[in-house]
């Protein structure tokens, strides 16, 4: 009878295959799960930026839009003088908030939407200039301010629409 005798060798060939197929497999594990890691904290950061960024454009549009209600109070005419004083007050108040935005949208901002606040708070200090102090000084206090806030509503279109171009939001 013939028997078959394997080769000591065989087996231990086989078993080192194994072996280095198991920590290969090891390896390229712990390397996936090391990307995994980097790429969710990468998220994280990104979606904590992102938060930051939707809370000062929220804050600074709510401010314009408040500035854009007391600007349309101011050119209307109907009310008294007292309302009327009162709503310069807040504007200039306002227009005072909005500038202190300016150091944070410098740094967290794409140049085309730090461009467009800038445009918007011009708007606003023209309005404020060429109206407001005519009104004050009474040199004009029936001055038309249509067209300053004209500016001042496309100057806010304009921001917004880079806003939500910078958050990737489609505008309609």
């Amino acid at each position: 009878m013939q028997t078959s005798q394997v080769s000591i060798w065989v087996p231990i060939v086989v078993g080192a295959i194994g072996l280095i197929g198991v920590l290969l497999g090891q390896l390229i594990n712990g390397w996936r799960d090391k990307n995994k890691v980097l790429q969710e904290e990468a998220f994280k950061r990104a979606a904590i930026w992102r938060d930051k960024k939707v809370e000062i454009y929220v804050e600074l549009i709510d401010l314009f839009q408040k500035n854009s209600n007391l600007a349309l109070k101011i050119d209307s005419k109907v009310y008294p003088h007292e309302d009327v004083m009162d709503s310069i007050e807040k504007f200039a108040k306002n227009g005072d908030k909005t500038k202190k935005f300016r150091p944070r949208l410098r740094l967290m901002a794409p140049k085309a939407v730090y461009d467009a606040y800038t445009s918007t708070v011009n708007a606003y200090s023209d309005f404020f200039q060429k109206g407001v102090e005519e009104y004050m000084n009474a040199r004009n206090p029936d001055a038309d301010l249509s067209d300053e806030v004209s500016k001042m509503s496309s100057a806010n279109m304009k921001m917004l629409a880079q806003m939500r171009m910078d958050l990737g939001i489609p505008y309609p």
